[in-house]
């Protein structure tokens, strides 16, 4: 058994994209975090923020669990420059749906 999952995330403040190996049931916030990527987390990943703000791409992002009402509310009303494919780092777990993908960061607020 896989516990760990390869894909890559691209920061849009380094204009890097790395590959990253995550465990499965860690949140891209984890993982953003652990591999040095610039992102902000006010609420340290309480989901009640909206500063950390990914950009999925549209097959991922239609294949993942849909955003809570926080979330969505979040997204609606605080997050800066949400496309239609916005979610926060803090809400979403790594599985396989993610391998091979890329996650975008976009310039920390």
């Amino acid at each position: 058994l896989f516990r760990s999952v390869e894909f890559s995330i691209h920061s849009v403040a380094d204009d890097d994209t790395m590959e990253v190996e995550a465990e499965k049931g860690s949140t891209i916030l984890d993982v953003c975090q652990e591999n040095g990527v610039e992102i902000t987390a006010v609420c340290s990943g309480g989901g009640s923020c909206g500063s950390c703000h990914v950009i999925l791409p549209k097959d991922l992002f239609d294949a993942v669990e849909p955003p809570n009402d926080l979330e969505k509310d979040l997204l609606t009303n605080v997050v800066f420059g949400v496309k239609p494919t916005s979610r926060l780092a803090c809400r979403l777990k790594i599985d396989e749906k993610y391998a091979g993908k890329i996650v975008e960061v976009p310039m920390p607020l």
